[in-house]
């Protein structure tokens, strides 16, 4: 159920690793370690998706970092296209999501990078229920927000979660054995918000240092993207789901 994201050039290692070629070679004959998901989609390409709606992300090596203010003012997001096209879970399983959600996922040398506009057609006069600021508060998940799923190692049973709403507000979190929470886990990142004629926007930055992976390159990872729409008792995957 969850998508691949797929880096084509190399991730920055801890010490104690050796750094991975940049070649691209192999890189369509990864395994799929996903009965199902399709292969990595060709740049300029970032979603490839199956039949079935499952889909291999690719995210993109940036030249020079992102200035995280919350505004997606910057000409990587007109040079690279969005990952969109959520379905929802609730309240209508199966269907397209109400309203678009458009990611970008970036890397450079020491971070990844999370883009999102949240487009709403009340942005005119918001109808967004984002009411609590404190960090890993449940009533976080009763807010408006968008959230990311992170399987760093790709076993399909333990991954990190960060959900952001319109005010900044902000929980993360560890998932083991494919269901127990860690609230208390509480890396390094950032993330700054803001809006836009059509909606909310957000920009997050994690650093490498902030998570743990495999050595080596190119690196795959399990993923999953969220979005939240409280106002309309709506919740929309990348993927579908049952």
């Amino acid at each position: 159920e969850r998508s691949a994201v797929v880096s084509p050039t190399r991730l920055p290692e801890p010490a104690d690793t050796v750094a991975p070629p940049d070649s691209l070679a192999g890189l369509n004959e990864l395994p799929a370690f996903v009965a199902g998901a399709p292969p990595p989609p060709a740049p300029p390409a970032v979603i490839r998706r199956s039949e079935t709606g499952q889909a291999t992300l690719r995210a993109v090596r940036l030249d020079q970092p992102i200035d995280v203010d919350g505004v997606v003012d910057e000409r990587v997001y007109e040079d690279v296209a969005a990952v969109s096209g959520f379905i929802q879970v609730e309240p209508d399983a199966g269907q397209p999501a109400t309203e678009r959600t458009e990611i970008w996922l970036f890397f450079d040398d020491t971070d990844i990078y999370l883009s999102s506009r949240a487009w709403d057609s009340s942005w005119a006069d918001p109808q967004w229920i984002a009411n609590e600021m404190r960090r890993d508060s449940l009533n976080l998940l009763n807010n408006e927000h968008v959230g990311i799923v992170l399987d760093t190692f790709h076993d399909r049973r333990n991954g990190i979660l960060f959900n952001i709403t319109p005010l900044g507000g902000r929980m993360d979190g560890q998932i083991t054995n494919e269901g127990n929470w860690n609230g208390d886990w509480n890396p390094i990142w950032d993330v700054r918000t803001g809006r836009f004629d059509g909606g909310w926007t957000l920009e997050a930055e994690i650093p490498f240092k902030s998570l743990r992976y495999h050595p080596g390159g190119p690196q795959i990872w399990g993923i999953q993207l969220r979005r939240n729409l409280q106002s309309l008792n709506e919740i929309a995957y990348l993927t579908p789901l049952d």
